[in-house]
């Protein structure tokens, strides 16, 4: 080992340069400047990230109905079906009648054994009238025990969505009537949609009847049109894709009246069929219906109920699931 030490950097090892103590406080300063221009871009870039998402979620979410109908016709148009029959007219747009059909091959299924399914005339319940003069959209109210007591209104497929009942932006919307299905006295199945709400508002409970129990609990649902107050027993619990070439599809919303009596009970049976719950409770051609439609994921959770008919006990009923 020598006795003394040359100058300078020694083989095989690095020098260190330290800046003075007078300008230490100034490299510390432009370090956290530095980190914080970089958290900052960091939190633009997040927050750009997550309204796009919002904005696709919200955008899936408002599509659905036009898109659901678009394809359920283009699929029901290759086949005799009321929706075909619907659609199809004289060049000079009126309607074909029954009799043209009939010359042209098609086979036209018999009427519906009842086609008033519905009171509309009279004088209104006087709590509807009182509700219809602070929205003349009112169209009934929905209320099933222990839960929800809605009002129901009609105006198109996209603004309760996310309008309230006063007419005012609210995000959890209003129980709305289908535009297809209106109450008619002929309206044989009416549709009504509603979001399924985190907080369990609008038909955020409604999911719950997956469970048998709580079907069981809860079987019956109560809906007042603006002449007349109706009770339904509901007899299936379905989850239903978008997706009309898969095999949970049904065609729900293309159907406010039914052509036929085999038209029906072909569409209840599926139903029947697609349900989470096997229930006993009978449903006949001249029965109304009631359908209840939400969100679950990417599906349709529908709740469907048929009128309690006169004279018929919900204590027995209630012994059917």
């Amino acid at each position: 080992m020598p006795l003394f030490r040359m100058p300078g950097r020694r083989p095989g090892h690095r020098s260190y340069h330290f800046r003075p103590k007078s300008q230490q406080g100034l490299v510390r300063a432009g370090d956290l400047l530095w980190t914080a221009l970089f958290a900052f871009a960091a939190g633009l870039l997040l927050l750009s990230a997550c309204l796009g998402i919002r904005s696709i979620l919200n955008a899936r979410k408002n599509q659905t109905y036009l898109v659901w109908k678009q394809d359920a016709e283009s699929e029901a148009g290759q086949e005799t079906s009321s929706v075909r029959f619907q659609r199809m007219t004289m060049p000079d747009g009126s309607q074909i009648t029954r009799e043209t059909k009939q010359e042209m091959g098609i086979t036209v299924p018999d009427a519906v054994t009842c086609t008033t399914f519905h009171t509309i005339s009279g004088a209104l319940l006087p709590e509807m009238e009182a509700l219809r003069s602070k929205n003349s959209d009112l169209v009934g109210w929905l209320t099933i025990d222990g839960l929800l007591d809605l009002p129901v209104v009609r105006r198109d497929n996209t603004f309760y969505m996310n309008h309230g009942f006063d007419r005012t932006k609210n995000d959890a919307g209003t129980l709305f009537l289908d535009e297809n299905h209106p109450v008619t006295d002929t309206a044989q199945n009416l549709l009504i949609y509603g979001h399924n709400m985190r907080d369990g508002s609008m038909f955020g409970l409604l999911t719950h009847y997956q469970q048998a129990d709580y079907l069981k609990k809860h079987p019956f649902i109560r809906f007042s049109t603006l002449w007349e107050k109706e009770e339904y027993v509901i007899f299936a619990v379905v989850k239903s894709s978008v997706n009309p070439k898969n095999e949970r599809f049904v065609s729900f919303f293309t159907h406010p009246t039914f052509s036929s009596d085999q038209e029906f009970e072909m569409y209840v049976e599926r139903l029947k069929a697609l349900s989470c719950h096997k229930t006993y409770i009978s449903v006949k051609p001249e029965d109304a219906l009631l359908t209840l439609c939400t969100c679950v994921g990417d599906d349709r959770l529908i709740v469907v109920a048929r009128k309690i008919r006169a004279n018929e006990s919900k204590a027995i009923l209630k012994t059917l699931y």
